[in-house]
């Protein structure tokens, strides 16, 4: 006989002093009376005393008995060979944990086969090594999802769930899964190909899998050849006219040790089902290339066109091969001058700063800016909606309304180009220029004086600020003949701004900043373009200059949009979104892809983005608001190999084993992190337990009898019944 629960078994055991200590320390202690008929019943107790010793003996013996037998039904008594009691212990319910690496690294296909479906074959093989009774957790490691969890002791339910997952294409997370993993148990599998892809975004090690028990699968070891679309962006940013075409560069790049002679062909689609093909020449060993093409845009289109450049060629990871954008294209850039009516213009000569704004603008009649004289007193939230940029040229009689106005159209992504007023005395404009604006600048209220004029700081190479890169080779000897003999001096706090142009004294003559949660950003000319205070509107610098700045403010807009496949938060979204809707994905997307995507406030997604592609952003009437950009990331679809070494050094708190089978099980646990003892079955032996049971009753029914026997009013009775 065995005992499931030896500790009970003691337990009840020692359980028997308890009857033992109450019958000699706390007996009734009876005082003798003397009296006189004591001398005739001495004779009768001596003849009863033997008697009532033994009976007092077995009823203790009986009492013992009962706290023995009820300790021992308890325990779990079972009838079983001794050389089984090993396997008991060994075959209790037990738990396997497992984590998938389901990440866009594991598209990639080797002569083997797809790396995602033998890490799945190899943890459905694992589940078919489970006994009835075990559990198994699955936890996915792209974005660390769990996919069976807690474990679940329905095996076919799991097996079932695991072989209609599919892999994604979010970058891995292993250290977030084996984290979250570490929270149930101590040993945890891990199957993946660990291609560099899968450890993209391995964060350090938490102190939560110190000590923790990891079984991975080998890494591995054939050499693949990839080639990854990098990038795909036009050469130059913001609205572009779409005549003679739109220029794009594309960045790829090469994996592999054995990079040989080959070509890549490219296809770049637009929305309307416009295609432009390219080639790539690789020469032997080559790891990057740079192709610069052109699309061709409808003249008829003023919109954001969304397109998809893919490699069309076969190699080991497919999902690097497609990249979308959007290209800002249209054959006018609207802007919208906020001045006084060119009545009131006229009061100096037709030379006013709105009239030198324009004529930067649109210095011929055939331009494609197209600008929008805008009275102050009547700007409103629907009519700059309709504009790429606004520039106000007149601060000084805008109202809060009309600053809360332009506040908001910063915030939806417009840019804002601030001029100061050229005849105005009072500085107070620049109080509402920065209490509707956080920019955290600091504005004096009276312009500087300086004779001589002051010039511009060369800008060259790196330098040269990045609205102004176009502008790059020519920009020294356009600046070269401008002075300036007044300005607002202007405090850039770091990192809140640049300066796009700096006076000899390091002043700036223009400022760039983004508000705090907004798209749009703001520019600042610290000196009016008026012959007063410089000489800029009569050289050649004024008409690239007004130009690039609106160009290349409204592309940095465009150029913050993009996301990666996998975020759940799209923070240049504008304040208005409702839904992300997909408008453009992969040629071989399903329709049920195509599903909205909820936006709550802030830009938080109620699922993450989980396919590549170009979304349209929609309010509540799904009016289209913009559209953003989800390409997936490049470093996570890597396919470079890996070894057993650098998965130690990642994983460097861990113990790190490697198998291909052998991934580890735990014991059942409980809640609360405790081992649960294994438990008395009847198919593990015949349990004793129903007989003990029944002792106990007899025994209690023994007892009863005994102790009314051996009571003093029987003994008493027993005694008059010997004197008569």
């Amino acid at each position: 006989m065995i005992i499931a629960s030896p500790l009970i078994a003691v337990a009840g055991i020692l359980a028997i002093a308890i009857p033992i200590v109450m019958h000699f320390f706390f007996r009734r202690r009876q005082q003798p009376i003397k009296w006189a008929a004591m001398d005739l019943l001495r004779v009768a107790v001596t003849r009863t005393t033997n008697r009532r010793h033994l009976e007092k003996l077995l009823l203790l013996i009986v009492r013992c008995l009962i706290v023995a037998a009820a300790g021992l039904a308890v325990a779990g008594p079972l009838i079983k060979k001794p050389t089984d009691s090993t396997q008991t212990v060994e075959g209790a319910p037990r738990e396997l944990v497992l984590v998938v690496d389901d990440g866009v690294s594991q598209q990639i296909t080797d002569s083997a086969g797809e790396a995602f479906a033998m890490s799945k074959q190899q943890a459905l093989d694992a589940i078919d090594q489970l006994n009835p009774g075990d559990a198994v957790g699955i936890i996915c490691a792209a974005g660390a999802q769990p996919l069976v969890w807690p474990p679940s002791r329905d095996l076919a339910a799991a097996r079932s769930t695991l072989e209609s997952t599919k892999s994604s294409s979010t970058p891995s997370n292993i250290t977030a899964a084996l984290e979250l993993a570490a929270s149930t148990t101590r040993t945890v599998g891990v199957l993946s190909a660990f291609r560099r892809g899968s450890l993209a975004r391995t964060r350090e090690t938490t102190t939560m899998l110190t000590g923790a028990k990891i079984v991975v699968t080998p890494p591995s070891q054939v050499d693949v050849i990839n080639v990854q679309l990098v990038t795909c962006e036009p050469q130059a940013r913001g609205p572009s006219s779409s005549r003679g075409g739109i220029p794009l560069r594309l960045r790829l790049a090469r994996e592999g040790e054995s990079l040989y002679e080959t070509r890549t062909n490219i296809d770049i689609a637009l929305d309307d089902g416009t295609h432009t093909s390219l080639r790539v020449e690789w020469e032997e060993g080559q790891i990057e290339a740079v192709v610069e093409s052109a699309i061709v845009v409808g003249t008829t289109r003023r919109t954001e066109v969304p397109l998809r450049a893919s490699i069309t060629d076969q190699d080991a990871q497919m999902a690097d091969n497609t990249r979308f954008a959007v290209v800002a294209t249209s054959n006018t850039i609207r802007v919208g001058v906020i001045d006084r009516t060119n009545a009131d213009q006229t009061e100096h000569g037709g030379h006013s700063v709105g009239a030198w704004v324009e004529r930067a603008l649109a210095p011929t009649s055939d331009g494609d800016i197209e600008t929008e004289t805008i009275d102050p007193t009547s700007i409103d939230l629907k009519r700059c909606q309709t504009l790429d940029a606004i520039i106000l040229v007149r601060p000084d009689i805008i109202d809060a309304t009309g600053w809360s106005v332009l506040s908001q159209c910063v915030v939806r992504g417009k840019v804002l180009v601030v001029i100061p007023p050229a005849h105005s005395t009072s500085g107070a404009w620049s109080d509402g220029l920065l209490h509707a604006l956080d920019l955290g600048w600091t504005i004096s209220r009276e312009p500087t004086t300086s004779d001589p004029p002051l010039t511009i700081i060369n800008q060259s190479g790196e330098s040269v600020a990045t609205l102004l890169r176009q502008l790059a080779p020519e920009l020294q000897d356009l600046t070269q003949p401008v002075t300036v003999n007044r300005w607002f001096v202007v405090t850039i706090p770091a990192s809140r701004g640049e300066r796009v142009l700096a006076l000899s004294n390091g002043s700036p003559l223009i400022a760039h900043g983004t508000p705090q949660s907004a798209r749009g950003s703001v520019i600042l000319f610290c000196a009016p373009p008026d012959l007063e205070w410089t000489n800029l509107p009569a050289k050649p610098l004024m008409v690239p200059l007004i130009q690039e700045c609106v160009r290349q403010a409204i592309a940095q807009v465009d150029h913050h949009r993009g996301v990666g496949v996998g975020d759940d938060r799209v923070t240049t979204l504008s304040p208005a979104s409702a839904t992300l809707q997909l408008v453009m994905g992969d040629a071989g997307s399903a329709p049920e892809e195509s599903r909205a995507l909820n936006v709550s406030v802030g830009g938080s997604l109620s699922e993450p983005i989980t396919i590549a592609g170009v979304y349209s952003s929609m309010d509540t009437a799904k009016h289209p608001l913009g559209l953003i950009v989800a390409n997936i990331d490049v470093a996570a679809a890597s396919t470079k190999r890996t070894t057993i070494e650098e998965l130690t050094a990642e994983f460097k708190e861990a113990a790190i084993s490697v198998s291909t089978s052998d991934f580890g099980r735990n014991d059942v646990r409980t809640a609360n992190n405790t081992i649960q003892q294994p438990q008395a079955k009847a198919l593990d032996g015949h349990s004793l337990a129903i007989w003990f049971f029944c002792a106990v009753i007899l025994f209690l029914l023994l007892e009863t009898w005994m102790a009314r026997r051996s009571s003093v009013g029987a003994t008493a009775t027993q005694s008059t019944n010997a004197v008569r």
